[in-house]
């Protein structure tokens, strides 16, 4: 037996060796030909969605379920680049518009993720694309998450776009469960959760145990649910603060698919035998109080609270009589002043010695004679200038020749973009002119300060790239110099080779590309 079948037999041990959950596990439907892939609960009603394969299609359709019938409410997904979607890599209804919202990794341009919204009740599709490899998907009852794949987390605006909620751990996929502001993980490494203050706690941690990507995880009544990866008949339960996870199966189920909560019953979707698949059921009852858990540490002292309002001023008591005041005793006489003694001669200057001769010059020699100059010879005579000829007459100017066609005009050259490379903090002025900043954060993080947009002309842009392959986050601030991108104080960067490009106009910082 290999480490890690032993590893997976210890944790099964351990499993069964806690005390037994009594559950009953009911057939909520029989699927039929279709063969479930995902599923999603709406958390107001309780109707059931499933993404699933129809009669051995290779294409996914979506399909409603109730305990009488089956609806189809879109058959042959479509994706963005043409054919239909193979597979999904999450699943969610969104019970406060009545949306469902799923996508695939590598079904739009350029095999970007697909995200896609539709009405829960049929109707047109809305695509995009706002960035690659996205893994899961859920709705927590008031915010969308989603989550890439090697583990940072976004939450979902209503039209598609992504906002970074920051990064935990690495990991090769995982899957998400949203509760509200809170949100839940399932990695390669275990489980944890992200707390609505921004911060991470880990809630068990298990190499290799849980199912990922998609709709492997669901959270509700203080427990995490997770299928597991390599039992594919059963489902853990964690407790949501931490502590002791229990699995759970039963002879019923064939190769689990996906699992939802709803109302106090786990719903899971399974494969089935081959002829027909199902969604069941499960009641667990709830076991006895396991023993208290340790005392975390105590938090931070809160800020203090304002200070009360200062209570009115009694009333001032009487003033006592003034006693009397003593005598002022006598002045002592101030004794005499002593006098100033003499100041001393000044003694006499010394005499200056004196300068010694100066020596006698040397006699100058004496100049030899100048030699004779020699006699000038006569200068020869000048002969005479010959007589200039007739000049002869002008000719006639030609005529002027036609103009030629004017030549074709050439192609302008190309223009430079001023760029600029950074690798920390830092302060743009608008000054210098550059246009494009590429930021390499492969150290750890970089802050990029954009001016005041006063500073610049309207219509000034910036295209800020992250350079490099890690997910050391690059912010793009407006705030230090007053201002907002896009309303907000900033924008970050965390993917490898992330771009954004901002435009000034006069008064603020808008988005105009993220990619």
């Amino acid at each position: 037996m290999t480490f890690q079948l032993a590893m997976r037999a210890a944790l099964l041990a351990v499993a069964t060796a806690a005390p037994a959950l009594a559950a009953s596990v009911t057939p909520l439907v029989n699927l039929g030909g279709y063969a479930p892939d995902e599923m999603t609960i709406d958390r107001a009603t309780g109707d059931i969605y499933l993404t699933a394969y129809a009669d051995g299609s290779p294409t996914l359709a979506i399909v409603r379920v109730t305990s009488v019938n089956l609806t189809t409410l879109y058959s042959s997904l479509p994706a963005t680049t043409g054919g239909n979607l193979q597979y999904t890599n999450g699943f969610t209804v969104d019970d406060s518009r009545n949306q469902l919202w799923w996508n695939n990794a590598d079904a739009g341009p350029g095999f970007a993720t697909e995200l896609s919204r539709a009405p829960a009740t049929g109707g047109a599709i809305t695509r995009n694309s706002p960035t690659d490899d996205l893994d899961s998907l859920s709705w927590s009852g008031t915010t969308l998450f989603t989550a890439h794949y090697a583990g940072s987390l976004y939450t979902v605006s209503s039209n598609g776009a992504l906002s970074s909620l920051g990064f935990y751990r690495s990991t090769s996929h995982l899957a998400i469960a949203g509760d509200g502001a809170i949100l839940y993980v399932v990695d390669d490494a275990g489980a944890y959760r992200r707390n609505a203050d921004g911060t991470f706690t880990n809630l068990v941690s298990a190499p290799g145990q849980f199912r990922t990507n998609g709709s492997r995880a669901a959270v509700g009544g203080g427990y995490l649910y997770a299928l597991d990866r390599s039992a594919p008949n059963g489902f853990w339960q964690i407790p949501t603060a931490g502590g002791t996870a229990t699995f759970f199966t039963d002879g019923a189920f064939t190769f689990l698919q996906a699992i939802g909560y709803f109302n106090g019953s786990v719903y899971v979707s399974d494969r089935g035998d081959g002829t027909s698949a199902h969604v069941w059921r499960v009641d667990l009852a709830t076991g006895s109080t396991g023993p208290a858990g340790p005392t975390g540490a105590t938090g931070a002292t809160g800020p203090s609270g304002p200070t009360g309002a200062t209570g009115p001023e009694g009333a001032t008591g009487p003033q006592g009589a003034t006693g009397p005041q003593g005598a002022t005793g006598p002045q002592g006489a101030t004794g005499p002043q002593g006098a100033t003694g003499p100041q001393g001669a000044t003694g006499p200057q010394g005499a200056t010695g004196p300068q010694g001769a100066i020596g006698p010059q040397g006699l100058t020699g004496l100049q030899g004679a100048q030699g004779e100059t020699g006699p000038i010879g006569p200068t020869g005579q000048t002969g005479q200038t010959g007589a200039t000829g007739p000049t002869g007459p002008a000719g006639a100017d030609g005529a002027t020749g036609p103009t030629g066609p004017t030549g074709a005009t050439g192609q302008t050259g190309p223009q430079l973009l001023p760029t600029l490379l950074v690798a920390s903090d830092t302060v743009l002025t608008g000054a210098g002119g550059e246009t494009v900043i590429l930021v390499d954060a492969a150290v750890g993080s970089v802050t990029v300060h954009l001016p005041s947009p006063a500073a610049v002309p309207p219509g000034r842009f910036y295209f800020l790239k992250k350079m490099d392959r890690t997910f050391h986050p690059v912010t793009v601030d407006a705030a230090l110099m007053g201002s907002t991108v896009d309303g907000a104080p900033k924008s970050t960067l965390f993917l490898p080779r992330q771009v954004l490009g901002v435009v000034s106009d006069g008064t603020a910082w808008w988005l105009i590309s993220q990619f």
